[in-house]
């Protein structure tokens, strides 16, 4: 049954603008202290779980407003997800004393979206797939132009952990390209599950051309926001998935003469187009901080050895005795546990984390059931690349930008169409 009303629907849409135009940085610059320390609990949650919740609310101005919000929240699924919620939102709030809004915002804010995701009819869907799909081209372009131009577009605000204050960052050497991503990591693995995404939806069917376009766009941009390992993880998949396409290619199992043409010509032109942009300096950032790895591998052994010297009992319930940042400052490393799956157990422990992974691969399963097999390859992405750092285990949207990205971007047309037989 999906019966999303117009104003409900229109502040879904202005939740969606915001996750992917409303930055930490871009809302400092309007008094809205997001990521910075200190402030109000009220400016620590992001404005796109507010315009959730009143899109939630609006459902009141309706008739029989009561059975549609039971319908959306009680049903069984939904009702699992957020009891769950909620039990681990009270455990990390009042057992471990941490920050509410990093939960709301990482964890919460996606799985709404997912909840609100079946009652929409495929004319919304694809209409915020294409809000999605102008978003992404906007903040690629932004990025690579950024890149070109040798300084970020939105002024750049950093919090010292060490110092406890904001340092003055503006003679620091640019490298790497945010947009409105909000951080270079962020934007590397939100335009890596956009271009495997992409990619491995043209094996389902063919891609627009605005869809193509995006593609190309984003692909351009990722040396230009320049993760290291969503980038590493982004070749790696498409090597992968070429093979794939080649595999059909030979066999003929469902490939056009234009198909073949096509996929004849970019294999021979794709290595003059690297070395064009090679030769054009796209990659010498990129290439920059590949030879030199400031201490990255090392932090990741390093949080190996924080995870080995951590209690028993701390691994199975958190970080209760708040020693975790003690101990990453003892160790030599102040940005967190750089490895993700360590990240959430040394934070929340054992049992939480087994809640946030259930949350995690429900999504993941979700996206796959209505969307398509081949998501499968962007999930991947996104699995890959946020095992590097700190991932969700901080606040952050990019779980919100690869539910946005999977469900409604990567929609398929054909379903679509047929719909509308």
């Amino acid at each position: 049954m999906r019966i999303i009303p117009p104003i409900t629907f229109f502040l879904l849409i202005t939740s969606v603008l915001s996750v992917f135009l409303l930055s930490g940085d871009v809302l400092t610059l309007f008094g809205y202290n997001f990521a910075l320390e200190g402030g109000s609990f009220v400016f620590k949650v992001h404005p796109a779980f507010y315009l959730l919740f009143f899109s939630f609310a609006s459902l009141l101005l309706y008739r029989d407003s009561m059975s549609l919000i039971k319908c959306i929240f009680m049903s069984k699924t939904s009702f699992i997800l957020l009891t769950l919620c909620i039990i681990c939102f009270l455990y990390q709030v009042l057992a471990l004393s941490q920050p509410m809004a990093p939960f709301i915002v990482t964890w919460l804010t996606p799985l709404l979206f997912v909840i609100v995701y079946d009652f929409l009819n495929d004319k919304q869907i694809r209409l915020i797939g294409n809000v999605v799909l102008i978003l992404v081209i906007i903040n690629s372009c932004l990025g690579i132009f950024e890149y070109a131009l040798g300084e970020p577009i939105v002024p750049r605000t950093y919090y010292s952990m060490e110092d406890n204050d904001l340092l003055d960052i503006s003679e620091w050497e640019f490298s790497r390209a945010v947009a409105f991503y909000g951080h270079p990591l962020i934007a590397t693995l939100t335009s890596s599950v956009v271009v495997i995404g992409l990619y491995a939806k043209s094996n389902f069917e063919s891609l627009s051309k605005s869809e193509l376009c995006c593609l190309c766009i984003t692909l351009l941009a990722l040396p230009a926001f320049g993760g290291r390992a969503s980038i590493a993880v982004s070749i790696f998949l498409l090597v992968m998935i070429t093979l794939y396409k080649f595999k059909n290619v030979i066999t003929g199992y469902g490939t056009t003469k234009f198909a073949f043409l096509f996929f004849s010509i970019l294999i021979i032109t794709m290595p003059l187009v690297l070395l064009l942009l090679l030769n054009l300096g796209l990659f010498d950032a990129l290439l920059s901080r590949i030879d030199d790895d400031n201490g990255s591998a090392e932090t990741r052994l390093t949080a190996l050895y924080i995870f080995f010297d951590t209690s028993f009992s701390e691994l199975i319930f958190g970080d209760y005795n708040k020693q975790l940042f003690t101990r990453q400052l003892l160790y030599g490393t102040k940005y967190g546990i750089e490895i993700f799956w360590l990240a959430i157990v040394l934070q929340f422990g054992f049992i939480i984390s087994g809640f946030l992974v259930y949350f995690l691969f429900y999504i993941i399963r979700k996206i796959q059931y209505s969307v398509g097999h081949f998501t499968l390859w962007s999930s991947l992405s996104f699995l890959l690349a946020i095992s590097s750092g700190t991932g969700l285990a901080s606040k952050t949207l990019s779980l919100s930008h690869f539910v946005l990205i999977s469900l409604f971007l990567l929609y398929p047309k054909s379903r679509y169409q047929q719909s509308n037989l």
